[in-house]
């Protein structure tokens, strides 16, 4: 009897050091995306992206037109506000890419998305090599020895969804398969007053 109460408490524990806010993923393997591309960077402001998250915009293609999209709501007013944050030609181990960063505010509530896309056009085609999604990403960027940084919010099980008590940093570069590899992730906490202005 002991050790099932026991055993109910860790699966508990378990269960509660979650948050809800941390939705956070990260995609290594190479997809395509429909569509064609160039060299143009503007073409990035006028074309629609799929997403592999479960995050927003989770169960259709997005399509932005001059860098922006709107989805309203059943009252026409706007629900979802979603901009191409930046979009920077970078050096992948000697091939020319970009990075993508495409950020949604969900106007009538408290949170948002951020998707990060490191993309190559090849043969005429869009190329993804990596991606990652979440609520919390804060920046991402390349430094001088190609590898990619994406850091971003952590919450704890007790933090309010204003106040993430920790922030995580992770670098990625690419490997010899052919694709990105994690390289090093660290976490530090963070002074409350800075991760609540973490709009």
């Amino acid at each position: 009897m002991q050790i099932l109460i026991v055993f109910g408490l860790a699966l508990l524990t378990g269960t509660t050091q979650r948050s809800p806010f941390n939705s956070y993923q990260v995609f290594l393997s190479p997809r395509t995306l429909p569509g064609a591309c160039s060299s143009d960077l503007n073409e990035f402001r006028n074309r629609t992206y799929t997403f592999r998250s479960g995050i927003y915009p989770s169960d259709s293609p997005l399509t932005l037109h001059d860098g922006e999209a709107v989805e309203r709501n059943m009252f026409g007013t706007p629900e979802w506000e979603t901009s191409l944050a930046r979009a920077d030609r970078v050096n992948v181990d000697g091939m020319e890419a970009v990075l993508l960063v495409i950020g949604a505010n969900h106007v009538n509530g408290t949170g948002g998305a951020t998707h990060v896309m490191v993309t190559r056009c090849r043969d005429g085609q869009l190329v993804v090599l990596f991606e990652a999604s979440g609520e919390g990403v804060r920046d991402a960027s390349f430094g001088t020895t190609f590898e990619l940084t994406v850091t971003r919010w952590v919450w704890s099980s007790n933090d309010g969804h204003c106040c993430p008590s920790k922030e995580a940093e992770e670098r990625y570069k690419w490997g010899r398969a052919r694709r990105f590899v994690r390289v090093s992730r660290t976490e530090r906490p963070v002074r409350r007053e800075s991760a609540a202005r973490r709009g």
